[in-house]
């Protein structure tokens, strides 16, 4: 929902974006510099830019921008990393990314350019061809604004806000002909937030961090995709009403959720019971947790000043505390997939007279 976006996008400094007329406008920069913390080389790179989503996908990472549009990264090595500015440009907004194979789809506001302090209710997801990934072509689109993307296969799934019904929906899209995507099933949620997939349910996380509550954990909804044509909300529906609240990220591993909140660190939870979850104990986190991944038997935490923390999850229900890869700025976004990381740093100051210059991404191997 349109909330959900706006905090998004004050938490991640995004306003404008440029990216996705279909035209191709590649500069590619390489990093020279390499920084060692305790337990990871890290290579930084300077985007020039405010990132707002990332994708990590084989040896790429794609990632929106404030005026980039959609760029990649190489990072088949730390040592040989380029970086690929406006693989799709455009005056659009571009929020986020998904990567499906050789098809990239791309969450925008169209025709919002300079300054949007005010976002519309309207949006499109973008499909793109990504065959030759230095000139994706543009395939097609799908009219919905989509809170949070993911996919599995032939179906994209999408939290967003209905402006007709006044009602939030999760949405799911048969996309195995990317020419011609199709909403094939829909289902009626309480709130647009982020999601995550198991088997075959949708765990969507509805925690509203502005709240000290310490029943958030209850707010994960489920929805059974089985059937992708008749999806169905497990428990009851009790749309409430939280415009202007952020919603927490989500990640789930067997009957497990882990769930950030603002105030009450890292929720873990027992979604063995769909309708009944069962928190089992809660960690404090030196900052509020902006993005959760997880990647074989680690968690990574991106906690604002608190920097990436890595959790052991190889007893799922005690996560323990492994390694902190440390940072003098706040952290936004953490991914980590196929033995690499990636973790978006805020604003730094990269120019003599001390002018803020977009943010870092910093790129880094799994070393277990």
């Amino acid at each position: 929902m349109e909330y959900f976006l706006k905090s998004t996008i004050i938490a991640m400094g995004i306003l404008i974006f440029q990216g996705c007329n279909g035209k191709s406008n590649s500069q590619y920069v390489t990093s020279n510099s390499t920084t060692y913390v305790n337990w990871s080389s890290v290579k930084r790179i300077d985007t020039g830019d405010s990132i707002s989503n990332v994708s990590v996908a084989k040896n790429y990472v794609y990632y929106t921008g404030l005026y980039n549009g959609l760029s990649l990264t190489t990072v088949s090595s730390l040592d040989n990393i380029k970086t690929y500015n406006r693989v799709i440009n455009s005056s659009d907004m571009f929020y986020n990314v998904v990567i499906s194979s050789n098809i990239a789809c791309v969450a925008v506001v169209p025709n919002c350019s300079g300054w949007c302090f005010i976002t519309p209710y309207y949006g499109f997801i973008y499909l793109y061809d990504l065959t030759d990934i230095f000139n994706p072509i543009y395939l097609s689109s799908i009219s919905i604004k989509p809170d949070d993307m993911l996919v599995d296969g032939n179906y994209l799934y999408a939290t967003s806000y209905n402006s007709i019904s006044g009602l939030c929906e999760l949405n799911i899209i048969d996309i195995s002909n990317p020419t011609k995507p199709m909403v094939i099933g829909t289902v009626n949620i309480d709130n647009s937030g982020k999601i995550a997939k198991r088997g075959n349910k949708i765990f969507i996380s509805q925690i509203l961090v502005i709240f000290n509550n310490v029943d958030n954990y209850k707010k994960i909804q489920s929805v059974d995709v089985t059937n992708p044509f008749a999806p169905i909300l497990e428990g009851q529906f009790n749309p409430t009403s939280s415009s202007g609240y952020q919603i927490s990220n989500i990640s789930v591993v067997g009957d497990i959720a882990y769930v950030g909140d603002m105030n009450n660190g890292l929720y873990v939870v027992d979604i063995s019971d769909t309708q009944n979850p069962k928190l089992i104990t809660s960690i404090s986190q030196p900052g509020t947790i902006n993005s959760i991944s997880q990647y074989g038997n680690y968690l990574y935490l991106g906690c604002m000043v608190g920097g990436v923390r890595i959790y052991d999850i190889s007893n799922p229900k005690q996560p323990v505390l492994a390694k902190v890869i440390a940072s003098d700025k706040t952290i936004r976004f953490v991914s980590v997939t196929s033995g690499k990381g990636v973790y978006v740093t805020d604003l730094q100051n990269s120019t003599p007279n001390g002018q803020q210059n977009g943010q870092e991404l910093n790129i880094f191997y799994i070393n277990q």
